[in-house]
């Protein structure tokens, strides 16, 4: 047990001294002069740290930079990096010079309790301390999405406020909608259709909301859902990104996925392609699709199709936006004579789009994709999938 506490205090002496230096970094702009990356991406790219959690380190050091109190009592052990996480998260322009004020109250009130106890308070401080009453800061609705391997979406999040109010009347309306269409089907049947569970509702629920499935039984017209398909026959098939080997599921010879290379059942490919729109991807031996040349300068929705099947969002190194947050960057300059042609366009976020104009830096093609070239002479292959060009096949 001393030895645990001894290395506890080790720790967040550590975690002080690491959230002073990153604050500083973050303060003179100096990972993205130097890599192109702002800072909580260059300690994701460069020292793998989830998103979330090098989001919140920087917000942690930015934080200790303007309280002296709650730093030094972070750096003498009297509170954690968590309890400098969440008086970060709740200080919003509202509430500022009450925390400012109130750092002593704070140190005070984690002396001897858990860290949960200190967390109500703390909140219940900072909620009566907020001149504007009721309404929750907007940064505590989020919503997490991650997708599993078998085409499982896993969702996420919490809502607070008029948006938790809302979603929770929708939902539950919907799931009673929902739940009522079950019990007549099992009455029709003679038992043989099963009711879900509540939380199979909800689900259900939510799913019909997303679509418009409330509004079409109501008489009017659902929203359309663009989900784009890639459909590969074997012998086009490249291998998946993560190990090397084909994923995925095939549907009649045909294997299925989405944009980003998640797999599609083939149950649920058939029910998609039932009432489709197609649109084919034409490609030659090359993987060349739909070059334009100079007859248009922005890319055309087939060309981004393309793209997001070749590299799946922001190509430079480092980066994770996905293909929705993308500009096409003509690698040679449409100024200067450039084609508006698929082995020419480089998917860059808004802020690499950026770097990449800077002067000094560069983007060109490459064997497999393109590479960026930064003002010191360092090559630095492009991304797909997130991952460097030595780890994946050459595009499809």
């Amino acid at each position: 047990m001393a030895r645990v506490q001894r290395m506890e205090a080790a720790r967040r002496a550590l975690d002080a001294a690491e959230a002073h230096v990153v604050a500083e970094l973050d303060a003179r702009g100096a990972t993205d002069r130097a890599t192109g990356l702002r800072t909580t991406g260059w300690l994701g790219f460069a020292h793998r740290l989830a998103s979330p959690t090098a989001g919140a380190l920087v917000a942690c050091g930015s934080f200790l930079r303007t309280h002296p109190v709650i730093d030094a009592a972070l750096v003498a052990g009297h509170l954690t990096l968590d309890h400098v996480r969440l008086l970060a998260r709740l200080t919003t322009p509202r509430v500022a010079d009450f925390v400012a004020e109130a750092q002593e109250r704070f140190v005070e009130l984690a002396v001897g309790v858990r860290f949960e106890r200190w967390a109500r308070d703390v909140r219940a401080l900072v909620e009566l301390a907020d001149g504007d009453g009721a309404e929750p800061p907007i940064e505590r609705n989020r919503l997490t999405m991650d997708d599993l391997p078998d085409g499982t979406l896993l969702l996420g999040g919490a809502l607070v406020g008029d948006a938790a109010l809302g979603f929770r009347e929708a939902v539950i309306a919907e799931a009673q909608r929902l739940l009522h269409q079950y019990r007549r089907d099992a009455e029709a049947t003679d038992g043989e259709t099963t009711i879900p569970p509540p939380a199979a509702l909800y689900a259900l629920a939510l799913a019909n909301l997303v679509a418009g499935g409330r509004v079409a039984a109501a008489g009017g017209a659902a929203p359309v859902a663009d989900v784009a398909l890639v459909i590969t026959t074997p012998e086009d098939e490249a291998p998946c990104p993560v190990d090397g080997e084909s994923r995925g599921h095939w549907l009649d010879g045909l294997l299925v996925r989405t944009l980003d290379r998640m797999p599609v059942r083939p149950s649920v490919a058939r029910l998609l392609c039932c009432d489709a729109t197609f649109r084919p991807l034409v490609e030659d031996a090359h993987g060349e699709v739909l070059h334009l040349g100079r007859r248009q300068r922005l890319a055309s929705a087939a060309q981004r199709r393309a793209v997001a099947h070749r590299f799946g969002g922001c190509c430079f190194p480092g980066c994770d936006a996905p293909m929705a947050w993308v500009d096409l960057h003509h690698v040679e300059h449409w100024e200067d004579g450039g084609h508006t042609d698929l082995d020419l366009l480089a998917p860059l976020c808004r802020h690499h789009h950026r770097v990449v104009h800077r002067r000094g830096w560069s983007v060109r093609p490459a064997e497999h994709g393109f590479e960026i070239v930064t003002p010191r002479g360092n090559v630095m292959p492009a991304h797909r999938f997130g991952r460097p060009p030595d780890e994946l096949a050459p595009p499809a």
